[in-house]
């Protein structure tokens, strides 16, 4: 398969950034809405929701190798 000519490669190079930055984003608002932020469970979390998001805030190491979220 024959190399991107540079044109072409720096339109993937940017749509691909654009798109980690909106997955980023999104991410982030997942563990917010399942306030892994916060020392304790929302109120009106369901028992799997509240399951979740003990898992995420205890055990689950993100990508960079940090225990927790971190701002």
């Amino acid at each position: 398969m024959p190399t991107l000519v540079s044109d072409m490669r720096n339109k993937l190079e940017k749509a691909v950034i654009e798109a980690r930055d909106v997955a980023e984003v999104g991410a982030r608002a997942a563990l917010e809405s399942l306030a892994v932020h916060y020392h304790e469970p929302f109120p009106h979390m369901k028992p799997a929701q509240r399951e979740l998001r003990n898992h995420l805030a205890l055990g689950a190491p993100t990508r960079d190798g940090q225990d927790t979220l971190a701002g």
